[in-house]
């Protein structure tokens, strides 16, 4: 087994890596990883077998002047890209020679954040294994809520009775798939500002990407992020909406918001019913993102609520620790 670390030269072959594995997505591909490449120092790895055929590669980055080196700093979710012919002796030997390499550059900590199950194309839960033969330590625990569209739970109750009260007020979902950029950029310029209203007021944050950043990627990834709305009135204008991330078998909500007329109106549940409906066509889970704060210490029950109302179950995003 040879390592050698990512250079810029590398791109097209890292990203035909990560299109052939058995778990990758697209936000390992380089221009997803690399919008932010001014926040993080890049060490990613890349490992090749005795033939020099690709094996994996590792998305890793640091924090400038930290000794600690993350899979990935940017991203949810960042363990190892397998190749479908990877093994479980291969992923042993590739953690120990991506713990030995760090060590030798200096890092003090390992932080390890395998890729959820559900992203998987093939069974690839062989870092799990490895993790446990370093003595990882799980140091967080962030539990998202997601939907089996192969076999839904039924909507509650009260989430039944919004989704019919938000079409007795004649709301109607809206996608923009076949619609002009500029049509489609002006919907997610306003659902940003509905979105970063709702952030400040309700949570004192701000969301993750800004506006031009999410523009840009939606740009650079028009398959894989999509914008959905709510519509309300005459003439329409948006009450409610999402921000989903399509993988092979995932739909992630990234960003959710409702401004005060859509939440009166249940804007929220006639969109993510039409969207379970929808991507029960060809995807295999909806995944409503997280509801804890503080690495999962704190849970948001109130979150958590509506999101298990849709018929949303656990999933969880760990994080784990290897003291180098």
């Amino acid at each position: 087994m040879r390592l050698v670390p990512y250079n810029p030269a590398m791109k097209e072959m890292w990203d035909c890596a990560v299109r052939a594995s058995r778990n990758g997505t697209f936000l390992f591909r380089r221009d997803y990883m690399d919008y932010h490449c001014d926040r993080f120092e890049d060490h990613s790895l890349c490992f090749f077998d005795d033939h020099n055929k690709w094996v994996a590669c590792l998305p890793a980055c640091c924090l400038h002047n930290e000794k600690v080196v993350t899979s990935h700093g940017g991203l949810t979710y960042g363990g190892f890209i397998l190749s479908p012919h990877a093994t479980c002796e291969d992923v042993l030997a590739m953690f120990n020679l991506s713990v030995s390499h760090y060590r030798a550059h200096g890092f003090e900590r390992f932080l390890y954040k395998p890729i959820p199950y559900i992203y998987n194309s093939y069974p690839s839960e062989e870092d799990l294994y490895a993790l446990f033969q370093q003595g990882a330590q799980l140091i967080s625990c962030a539990v998202s809520s997601t939907v089996d569209l192969c076999n839904p739970l039924p909507l509650s109750q009260l989430r039944t009775r919004k989704q019919r009260k938000a079409q007795k007020a004649q709301l109607k979902v809206c996608s923009y798939e076949l619609v002009p950029v500029s049509e489609r950029e002006a919907a997610l310029c306003e659902f940003w500002r509905i979105l970063t209203d709702v952030l400040s007021v309700y949570h004192q944050t701000k969301p993750v990407h800004t506006f031009n950043e999410i523009k840009r990627l939606q740009a650079l990834f028009p398959e894989n992020i999509r914008l959905y709305t709510t519509l309300s009135g005459s003439p329409d204008h948006i009450v409610a909406g999402c921000v989903v991330y399509e993988t092979t078998h995932v739909a992630h909500v990234q960003y959710i918001a409702a401004n005060a007329e859509g939440r009166s109106l249940g804007a929220l549940d006639l969109l993510f019913s039409v969207l379970r409906q929808s991507y029960a066509q060809r995807l295999r889970y909806l995944d409503f993102g997280i509801s804890t704060e503080d690495q999962g210490r704190r849970l948001n029950a109130g979150l958590l609520f509506q999101k298990e109302g849709f018929g949303g179950r656990a999933v969880c995003y760990d994080c784990y620790q290897i003291l180098l």
